[in-house]
């Protein structure tokens, strides 16, 4: 499993800007979703950092496909599970951002630095956002 966790890039943008992905880019992410399913699951009662984990590697792995709703399905209940880890914050403000839409980004970045006690991560894409 291990493999797919670095194969989703967090970090990245969709794995193709037109959205347009390879059949093996497809496979490799739906059998990534398949093993954080798997994840979740067993984790979800004994560890909530992996679970937390797990949840937004999935959801950046459905983003990548262009499932966004269940991507920010899983990122919600990301946020529910860790409020104060600034990943999911992170990904919601690309999702927001994607959409057109700078203000919500903005204010998704702000409510999350206000969770995760200023989280470095989150000021650095907040002042990207505001300096476009």
């Amino acid at each position: 499993m291990r493999r797919y966790w670095l194969s989703v890039e967090l970090e990245g943008k969709r794995v193709d800007e037109s959205g347009n992905l390879t059949g093996g880019q497809r496979a490799t992410l739906k059998a990534a979703i398949r093993e954080f399913e798997y994840v979740q699951g067993y984790w979800k009662k004994w560890n909530k950092e992996l679970y937390y984990e797990a949840l937004v590697q999935k959801a950046t792995a459905e983003w990548q496909l262009g499932e966004v709703q269940k991507a920010l399905q899983e990122l919600f209940e990301a946020i529910k599970v860790r409020s104060t880890y600034p990943q999911a914050y992170l990904l919601l403000s690309k999702i927001a951002e994607e959409k057109g839409d700078l203000k919500e980004a903005v204010e998704i970045l702000e409510l999350g630095l206000k969770q995760t006690n200023r989280a470095a991560a989150l000021q650095s894409r907040l002042r990207e956002l505001r300096a476009r």
